[in-house]
């Protein structure tokens, strides 16, 4: 009996449609993951060059006396003369990453279909591909036809092993039902990111204010005044003129003069940044394992 290709067996695999919907969800992943990476990076430097000097300082008069004295009395920032000298950019810099954070959860949660199509596929197609592969083996008796069908057995197998891969690997930037009770110890590279990414917001503020009392202008900094004689014999530097008592930048208490929480920013960048090349790794992972799928050609192209 002489095997015909064209009694193989029947295409009912959606792999190809398949490889292409995770490979797209691949490279949209690696992109964020890279665009998550560069803002965290950008947010890390701009943090470390704020400076008290930066702010201004509120100086009040000891009393209603025109021979009164001006002293300091805080240090106040506001969208002009925030401790941070790239506070907008860091603002837009902030949205974005959210942003982004949010479009790796959505993809996470898209990889959940990938994978169970994947699975059925390993499950419920391929084992009836082989299977028809054997029973045409064992009618057949020319000993070409045989090779060829055993050959096509093989790439159905490797193209099993290989899905496999691709199931694990998409786990770990992928969502799946019920995963927080999987006794299987997955990472879950998005997921874990985007609780960092989440935190790098409030940071922010704490430049101005920290509720915790650790950081902040009136923390790291301290207000300075301009001590002018009044352009009047009779007036003290209190009073209210051009030439009276001014507010001056703000001074370091002591150290770098920085009243950000930096040690908390560079917590989340050291996090964030390997965290994102596992990412963008994993991703670069799952588009080689799909060239080879397709180098394979066990399936029909539709």
């Amino acid at each position: 009996m002489l095997f015909d290709p064209l009694e193989s067996p029947p295409l009912e695999t959606k792999t190809p449609n398949l490889l292409a919907n995770v490979e797209n969800l691949a490279e949209r992943i690696r992109s964020a993951a890279q665009a998550v990476k560069d803002l965290s990076g950008d947010l890390r430097n701009s943090f470390l060059q704020c400076n008290c000097l930066n702010s201004k300082s509120l100086c009040w008069c000891t009393g209603g006396q025109d021979s009164d004295t001006c002293e300091p009395h805080q240090c106040y920032g506001g969208d002009d003369h925030h401790p941070c000298r790239d506070y907008e950019d860091m603002k837009k810099n902030l949205l974005l990453i959210t942003a982004w954070k949010d479009e790796l959860l959505y993809y996470r949660n898209r990889a959940a279909a990938e994978i169970k199509d994947l699975e059925d596929e390993i499950a419920l197609v391929l084992p009836k591909k082989i299977e028809r592969y054997q029973d045409l083996l064992a009618a057949e008796i020319d000993p070409a036809a045989r090779a060829y069908i055993q050959e096509k057995i093989n790439l159905v197998q490797q193209e099993i092993g290989l899905k496999q891969s691709l199931i694990q690997t998409l786990r770990q930037v992928g969502n799946k039902p019920d995963r927080d009770k999987d006794e299987e110890k997955d990472n879950d590279f998005i997921k874990e990111i985007a609780k960092y990414i989440a935190k790098f917001p409030p940071l922010l503020d704490k430049c101005i204010e920290d509720e915790e009392g650790k950081h902040g202008l009136n923390i790291a900094c301290k207000a300075e005044c301009i001590h002018l004689p009044s352009n009047s014999f009779d007036k003290g530097p209190c009073h209210d003129t051009i030439f009276g008592c001014q507010g001056a930048p703000c001074m370091p208490k002591e150290g770098i003069g920085n009243p950000c929480p930096l040690d908390d920013v560079m917590e989340l960048y050291l996090y964030i940044d390997p965290l994102t090349s596992l990412i963008i790794s994993n991703s670069n992972q799952i588009i080689g394992i799909i060239e080879s799928l397709r180098s394979l050609k066990s399936f029909t192209t539709i």
